[in-house]
């Protein structure tokens, strides 16, 4: 047992003078949002811990800004982004977007974001994309999804994305209900989409929803209103092929009548499991006489 003196404790408290610099990170980022960044740049004189603690969500606003200013913008690109949950964007002319970002839930979030968690009749990714009508390319990876995900997910978006012809989701989770029904939602509203990129995201087991509810949802769905006459790549990383990944190939297949090709690659798994897979993927029906499925395994390039 390790025993101090009153003198020893009292050195190793912080002194009421200087209790800022002890505040929990989440106390200072929260404090840090509600400020203007004019007074959120003064804190840095607060502390040393204090002196590069506003940077870092004003990120966001400084991007929000810039946004604003550029009416005309047409191509935005963000890259390691942390606080994608703050950021509206609203561009009229973005034709391409590409989002790799991951979710700070100790930020508030946007007002649609916050709006949709306290009303199931609100949803973001209608909101999301009433800002952009004439996106033309469109890649959202890692957890861009929950921040989509957040309030109803409908079926599809109130205005097709009539624009939109590539897109690219490299971190979709097929076993996560709420993120499937924002895929099938996005690939219901895209028409005249030509180029389908679909990749696999890392889940825990202890998080992903239950089976037979994703097995569930995907039985309900009427897929009758799903056009994809002129879809005609499509590259998909599997993971075990469950059945919401094995219903998703199938519907692709069906609804494409001018596929080309499809590129079907295997994450994890064995030889024996990848034969299972290229047989039955062979065996189901297309829309497309033309259409070649090409199959990789998890060791094997392009």
């Amino acid at each position: 047992m390790v025993s101090y003196s009153s003198s020893e404790m009292k050195r190793n408290m912080p002194s009421p003078c200087d209790i800022l610099s002890y505040l929990p990170d989440n106390v200072i980022e929260n404090i840090l949002i509600f400020l203007p960044l004019r007074d959120a740049v003064k804190t840095s004189v607060l502390s040393k811990k204090w002196r590069r603690n506003w940077d870092v969500p004003f990120e966001v606003d400084i991007l929000k800004t810039f946004i604003c200013k550029c009416p005309l913008l047409e191509r935005l690109t963000l890259k390691g982004c942390f606080y994608i949950g703050n950021l509206d964007i609203d561009a009229p002319k973005l034709k391409f977007l590409y989002i790799h970002a991951r979710w700070h839930a100790t930020f508030l979030p946007s007002n649609a974001y916050r709006k949709a968690l306290k009303n199931s009749e609100t949803s973001v990714i209608i909101g999301f994309f009433r800002s952009l009508p004439v996106i033309e390319s469109l890649n959202v990876g890692y957890q861009c999804w929950q921040f989509l995900a957040a309030g109803n997910v409908p079926d599809r978006l109130p205005a097709n994305l009539k624009y939109l012809k590539t897109l690219e989701l490299p971190a979709l989770r097929f076993e996560f209900l709420r993120e499937f029904s924002c895929a099938l939602c996005l690939i219901r509203s895209s028409p005249n989409l030509q180029k389908l990129r679909l990749g696999v995201g890392y889940t825990k087991s202890d998080t992903a929803d239950n089976v037979k509810t994703v097995d569930k949802f995907v039985e309900s769905q009427d897929f009758s209103d799903i056009s994809l006459n002129k879809l005609r790549e499509v590259e998909m990383q599997i993971n075990d092929f469950s059945k919401p990944e094995m219903e998703f190939v199938k519907l692709l297949l069906v609804k494409s009548p001018l596929l080309e090709t499809m590129h079907i690659r295997q994450r994890d798994g064995d030889f024996y499991n990848g034969y299972r897979i290229l047989k039955e993927v062979t065996r189901f029906r297309r829309a497309s006489s033309t259409a070649e499925i090409i199959y990789f395994g998890p060791n094997e390039k392009p």
